[in-house]
């Protein structure tokens, strides 16, 4: 009787324990997976395994096709990104215009953040109107690298605080090198890849709209002297690389790879950002110095800010992915990769940030933090949109670099453009 009844509770216990069973999902099918559209930067892998092991319940799909153009696509199709970046000052504008952003305004008050806490120079990418449509994750401004072991065999002293870029150009001639035997270059002393180099016209007191936004003043006597100093680099002086060059020099294959990379330049204008690539050639010895300037210091804010469009269909779950970018934990992986400076000023201003013993011969990281003084946002006009006007500037731009025409005649058809959109919108506005 005795067995009976064992066998019977038995019997019981395994019949609820399949019920039981049978009301739970599969691992995994509780999940919810979330899309986040973003730049292939060798920090996303950690960033995304950080997030998934504080929110084991949600996935998160790495897109690395983030441009403008595809996520308004989607957009209007219906397949939004749940989180995705927007790259421009002027970008971020228009879609907190066009109201395809999600108003995380409440959100952040209920999540506690201090405001304060960004970067100034940010809050223009983060607030729209009073409200606020997403967050700078990491950002930085322009800085100065320069190729140690190539200023000790040149014996060039190395930048200080205080170049101006007179002082470039003259280390450039003595670091530039060519092959004796087939007079082709083989180093260049400084590589100004940079497409928009618009804090040069900032420090030589210039700017590119007037005060109001008004007119567009690129072609003023003071723009025009500072790129005629960066045309003269190539083709006055030959101290960094035309694009003819470029294809005869063999140069670096990384992330985002260049010839000071590669060690075939000795001088670099870029953003922290460079480390994830520049650690990887184990051979490059280098370091940082403050931007030169020409009259005055100046530099300019890379960022990008991202959000989430109103349409996404995870709304809840894409709210965590963008409150993580901003705790600690994610903000350390900002730092520790290399991928620009902590969008937060209290841990951009931490030990953590400051020194990285995984890399020791980066001892100068304060400078980034102090260059950040003299950032500045890009300038916009609600006359102009940003592509319009990066439209005109690389195509008037290319046709100088092919030597077709001249930098004051660059600026002056950029002026001459960029004012008839202007002066069109304006009237259209003032109807």
């Amino acid at each position: 009787m005795r067995a009976k009844k064992s066998v019977f509770l038995i019997l019981i216990v395994s019949l609820l324990a399949v019920l039981v069973g049978c009301g739970k999902k599969p691992v995994g099918e509780e999940r919810v997976t979330i899309r986040w559209c973003v730049d292939n930067a060798p920090s996303r892998k950690a960033q995304v395994e950080a997030f998934e092991e504080a929110y084991p319940d949600i996935k998160v799909n790495l897109d690395f096709v983030a441009s403008k153009g595809r996520m308004l696509t989607q957009i209007a199709g219906g397949t939004p990104p749940d989180v995705f970046p927007l790259y421009s000052l002027d970008d971020f504008i228009i879609f907190a215009k066009k109201d395809i952003l999600l108003d995380i305004t409440d959100y952040v008050k209920e999540w506690g953040i201090d405001m304060s806490d960004f970067w100034p120079q940010y809050l223009p990418a983060m607030v729209y109107e009073g409200r606020i449509y997403g967050f700078v994750e990491n950002a930085g401004s322009m800085v100065f690298f320069y190729n140690k072991k190539m200023f000790d065999e040149a014996g060039v002293s190395y930048p200080t605080d205080n170049w101006r870029w007179e002082d470039v150009l003259e280390a450039a001639k003595k670091l530039t090198k060519k092959d004796p035997s087939t007079g082709r270059h083989i180093q260049f002393g400084i590589d100004s890849w940079i497409q928009e180099p618009f804090f040069i016209f900032w420090q030589n007191g210039g700017s590119i709209f007037n005060q109001e936004g008004t007119k567009c003043i690129i072609n003023s006597p003071q723009n025009k002297e500072a790129l005629q100093f960066f045309y003269d680099l190539q083709f006055k002086y030959h101290v960094s690389p035309t694009s003819l060059d470029r294809t005869g020099i063999q140069a670096s294959s990384g992330w985002a790879g260049n010839l000071f990379e590669g060690g075939k330049a000795a001088m670099i204008i870029c953003g922290r950002w460079m480390l994830m690539s520049f650690r990887r050639n184990k051979e490059l010895e280098f370091d940082i110095a403050p931007l030169p300037y020409f009259k005055e210091r100046a530099t300019i804010i890379a960022s990008k800010t991202y959000s989430i469009p109103k349409s996404s269909k995870h709304i809840k779950e894409a709210l965590k992915f963008l409150r993580f970018r901003l705790n600690k934990e994610n903000q350390l992986i900002v730092a520790r990769t290399g991928d620009g400076i902590p969008s937060l000023r209290s841990v951009a201003n931490s030990k953590e940030f400051l020194f990285n013993p995984d890399f020791p011969n980066e001892t100068r990281n304060y400078l980034f933090l102090e260059e950040m003084k003299y950032a500045r946002p890009m300038e916009v006009s609600k006359y102009i949109s940003g592509f319009d006007f990066r439209r005109i500037w690389y195509e008037e731009t290319e046709k100088m670099w092919i030597r077709k025409q001249s930098p004051s005649e660059t600026l002056d058809r950029i002026a001459e453009r960029v004012n008839s959109i202007m002066r069109k919108r304006y009237l259209e506005m003032a109807k």
